[in-house]
């Protein structure tokens, strides 16, 4: 008698592993991009942090570079422009009246998971707005956008 699966043992195992994974991949990436918000969730409170603090010393004055906000540290930082840092996965823009946009940088993964947050600094505390980005599925990105306007927004006093 030979010892072994049968062929029909190891469909069974193969098809049962690719039920699972269907059901878990999704999930999975779910839950890294959340890990990965939460990077700019950090990193932009920092940043409009800097910005209070700023407005605080020279309220008639706008932040157009980052080097304004001297005392901000992100860490895996790349300068492409005094109004521009990047990380890996985000990209942090100063624009006009004291605006600080979040865009998420795509990959080959994440193609369908972009989107841009705009703070907006105000003496009453920040506007938060999130959408997705052009060509992006707007399932995916609503719950990540739904984390960043209600549960982690800076709140600046």
């Amino acid at each position: 008698m030979n010892k072994g699966f049968t062929l029909v043992e190891l469909l069974v195992v193969i098809l049962i592993i690719g039920i699972l994974s269907v059901v878990a991949l999704p999930q999975y990436t779910d839950a890294v991009e959340r890990s990965r918000a939460t990077e700019a969730m950090v990193n932009a409170k920092a940043i409009m942090d800097g910005i209070q603090r700023y407005k605080q010393l020279y309220p008639d004055r706008q932040v157009t570079q980052f080097s304004q906000l001297a005392d901000v540290q992100i860490k895996g930082i790349s300068a492409s422009t005094p109004a521009q840092l990047s990380t890996k996965n985000f990209a942090y823009k100063l624009l006009a009246d004291d605006k600080l946009e979040v865009q998420r940088l795509g990959s080959r993964y994440t193609e369908n998971m972009l989107y841009t947050v705009t703070y907006t600094y105000t003496h009453n505390g920040p506007t938060v707005t999130c959408a997705p980005s052009t060509g992006s599925s707007t399932q995916g990105v609503d719950r990540i956008c739904k984390s960043f306007e209600n549960l982690s927004a800076p709140v600046i006093d």
